[in-house]
C-alpha cells in the first residue's frame, strides 16, 4: 500500500536546505511505496502552514523533515504538533533524531510518552524561572484571593523595580 509523504525543508539559518533535500531524497529512495510531495520554506514564505493544513485535511499518512527545529521553535509547539498529528494517524520521521514512527504502534507510543515528559519538564523550568509569573497564575487559580495575591506580588515586583534603579518600570 501506498502512503503519501510530505516532506519539509527549511532553511533555517544559513539559507541554504541542500544539505536537508540531499538526505531526505535519499531517505524517501529507500522507501519505493511513498509518494512524496515536497514542501521547501525559503525567507518569508508560509510552506509549513501549507504543510499542515494539507496534514489536517488528510492528504498525507506521513510527515518527514530534517530536524525538529524545521517543524517548532519550542519543545511545548512540537509536542503540541506531533500530538495533532498522532491524533490524525499521520506518522512522523525526523532523520537527524532518527524518530521514525512508521515502524508500528509501538514506536508511536514511545515517541509521544517521551516527547510529553519533555513539554512537561520545558514547563516546569519557565515556571521555575520565572517566579512572578507563577505568582499570577497561582492568583487566577484562587479567584476568591486572587485580587489580594495579584496585588501584592505586583507591588513587590514595583518596589524590586525601583530599588534596582528601574523607577521607570515600576508602577
Amino acid at each position: 500500500m501506498s502512503k503519501l509523504v510530505a516532506v519539509y525543508y527549511c532553511s533555517l539559518t544559513n539559507g541554504s536546505v541542500e544539505q536537508q533535500v540531499r538526505d531526505l531524497r535519499s531517505y524517501c529512495k529507500q522507501h519505493p511505496e511513498w509518494r512524496v510531495t515536497e514542501f521547501v520554506e525559503t525567507r518569508g514564505a508560509v510552506t509549513l502552514d501549507n504543510l499542515l493544513g494539507a496534514v489536517r485535511k488528510g492528504r498525507f499518512n506521513v510527515v518527514c523533515i530534517w530536524r525538529y527545529s524545521s517543524l517548532a521553535r519550542s519543545v511545548h509547539q512540537l509536542v503540541k504538533t506531533l500530538l495533532e498529528f498522532q491524533a490524525l494517524k499521520v506518522d512522523f520521521v525526523s532523520l537527524c533524531e532518527g524518530i521514525d514512527t512508521t515502524a508500528g504502534p509501538s514506536s508511536r507510543t514511545e515517541l509521544f510518552t517521551f516527547l510529553q515528559g519533555l513539554a512537561q519538564l520545558e514547563q516546569d523550568v519557565m515556571r521555575s524561572r520565572w517566579p512572578f509569573t507563577t505568582n499570577r497564575e497561582r492568583a487566577r487559580q484562587q479567584p476568591q484571593a486572587g485580587n489580594a495575591i495579584l496585588a501584592e506580588t505586583e507591588r513587590v515586583h514595583s518596589v524590586a523595580l525601583a530599588k534596582a534603579g528601574h523607577s521607570d518600570l515600576a508602577k
